[in-house]
């Protein structure tokens, strides 16, 4: 292989990994609504198969973490198909 390839190979590879990533925290930021369908905590395995059949890694995301914000005052903004976008600030330290 020239040595070209096997750069561009590596990058692809890369990039491969950059949106599979990309996806896997897209899908570990939705858990909490798994776990609201099915009333409980459930682990959620993301197992990575190509169309080849290769197995991926196997990551395991066991632990839904919620917290409570509370804004002090917010200014609310309408938008398109009654959205509602809040913008307030947080205090991080009482």
């Amino acid at each position: 292989m020239e040595p070209s390839s096997v750069s561009s190979l590596k990058a692809i590879r890369k990039m491969r990994r950059t949106v599979l990533s990309k996806l896997q925290e897209d899908l570990e930021s939705k858990k909490y609504l798994i776990d609201q369908f099915f009333g409980r905590e459930v682990n959620l395995v993301i197992d990575y198969r190509s169309s080849r059949g290769h197995i991926g890694g196997i990551a395991v995301q066991t632990k839904t973490h919620t917290y409570s914000i509370d804004f002090g005052e917010e200014t609310q903004k309408k938008g398109p198909n009654g959205a509602l976008m809040r913008i307030g600030s947080v205090n991080f330290i009482s």
